[in-house]
């Protein structure tokens, strides 16, 4: 993985005072990848998934320039979905992960919002790969998150949803 990661970088040792200052240093080999996304729940208390690329998955996407965690998760949900009438709710958190695409390394972290609506018919956005939905009860919800992917799986796992 260090040489999909890194190339044919030398070895290098680094001595920080700090964790944090650790982190910042390791976060320099990665393109900043900053996205957000929501989950979606309507007025029967279900969960929205869509299926993209094999797995379920929660509607997500970059940040633009310039534009806030929170509102790219609204305009995303949105864009992905085809949801006019979506309501805010709170940050539930962040997730983390690493992957190289055009054979270059990229740190992407996610912020999760709650977020309610009305609305029960989505249009889902086919030139994002989302090849289909469904909302979900808790029963539903909870057997569709195991089969998500691992940073988002246990990110839900660790969330008390009503």
């Amino acid at each position: 993985m260090k040489k999909a990661l890194f190339g044919d970088m030398p070895d290098a040792s680094y001595t920080v005072p700090s964790f944090e200052e650790w982190k910042q240093e390791v976060l320099k080999f990665f393109m900043p990848a900053p996205a957000a996304g929501g989950l979606v729940q309507n007025t029967r208390g279900e969960y929205l998934w869509i299926f993209r690329r094999g797995k379920y998955d929660l509607p997500k996407g970059k940040l633009d320039p310039g534009e806030t965690f929170e509102h790219a998760a609204l305009r995303e949900v949105e864009e992905e979905c085809g949801i006019r009438d979506l309501q805010p709710g709170p940050l539930l958190g962040y997730t983390y992960h690493i992957y190289i695409q055009n054979e270059k390394p990229y740190f992407k972290e996610t912020a999760w919002y709650l977020m309610h609506t009305s609305q029960d018919e989505v249009q889902i956005q086919l030139e994002e790969d989302i090849t289909g939905y469904c909302w979900a009860d808790a029963a539903t919800h909870k057997k569709l998150s195991a089969k998500t992917f691992r940073s988002l799986k246990d990110f839900l796992s660790n969330l008390r949803l009503s």
